[in-house]
């Protein structure tokens, strides 16, 4: 099987939220569809809605979902992913201030 960082979070989290091993519990407590969430962590779909990433982060207890998410889907993380390093430091440290 093609399982993602989707089902891998699930099941880790079912250690201590057993309807979370299966499917169809999850997707019971996430409000999807057991096949939705089936080509979500089998990689199917592609664009998960931002909305149901940041319900998995919450019910599994897995923020770094948020974090995966922005760097490898959001079209802004995905932009910049790439340029992180270029970038820093760039603006100095008082380029923000504001009133002063």
């Amino acid at each position: 099987m093609n399982e993602n960082v989707y089902f891998e979070c699930r099941k880790r989290a079912a250690i201590h939220n057993e309807r979370l091993n299966s499917r169809a519990g999850a997707a019971e407590i996430l409000g999807i569809s057991e096949s939705t969430l089936a080509h979500y962590e089998l990689g199917i779909t592609k664009n998960i809605p931002v909305d149901v990433v940041v319900m998995m982060a919450e019910v599994y207890n897995a923020p770094e979902l948020k974090c995966i998410y922005c760097k490898s889907e959001c079209p802004i993380g995905k932009a910049n992913s790439n340029r992180g390093r270029e970038h820093r430091g760039h603006y100095g440290k008082n380029a923000f201030r504001v009133g002063g």
